[in-house]
């Protein structure tokens, strides 16, 4: 069986650090993530790093969680070419940029290896927002709501559409039946709601 999710992880750190806060519960994100991507070996994961760029105590506190998150995965057996590392950029979160202890964290997800409709630009596999962009589309297709949907559309550009639906536009996916081959079953792949 295919496993078709992404799976999300918080780890939050310590000011200026690479020292998890919270040992329980940052420990034990840390031990699911590690679990998961054990049980789901064809699923890529994605380490975003962040540090308060406001503090000057966090400088470069970014990189070093990226190091021990890498080190904790490779130590627990994961190859390391499964691993895609980043610092995220500044202001990544404006609706939590008054929270110091939010922007001290890192994001792990378990994403499906999923290729691109059209790989002649851009790498062989969708990236993390791509790969979100997928699951909205395929959302999309339960909804019956047209202003949902045009949101959705203008969230992309029409190379990024195609790269991730073979199609420019969503609505034009829409309307050629839903299908994406990341989808293998039939039941998944629902027809268009779209007007």
């Amino acid at each position: 069986m295919t496993v078709t999710g992404t799976y999300d992880y918080f780890i939050r750190f310590a000011r200026g650090s690479a020292e998890i806060v919270s040992e329980i519960m940052g420990q034990l994100g840390l031990e699911q993530a590690l679990r998961r991507a054990h049980c789901i070996p064809g699923h890529r994961i994605v380490i975003e790093a962040h540090e308060d760029r406001s503090d000057p105590y966090e400088t470069g506190a970014a990189l070093r969680r990226l190091d021990v998150l890498r080190h904790h995965f490779i130590a627990g057996s994961v190859k390391e070419e499964r691993l895609e590392l980043q610092i995220h950029a500044e202001n990544c979160c404006p609706e939590e940029s008054s929270n110091s202890e939010w922007r001290r964290r890192a994001d792990i997800y378990l994403v499906p290896r999923v290729a691109s409709l059209f790989p002649d630009i851009g790498g062989q596999l969708l990236s993390l927002r791509k790969y979100r962009g997928l699951e909205s589309a395929r959302a999309a297709t339960f909804e019956d709501d047209d202003t949902t949907c045009k949101k959705l559309e203008g969230k992309y550009t029409q190379v990024e559409w195609k790269r991730i639906l073979g199609h420019e536009t969503l609505r034009e996916w829409l309307e050629a039946g839903a299908y994406h081959p990341h989808f293998v079953s039939a039941g998944l792949n629902i027809g268009p709601k779209y007007h």
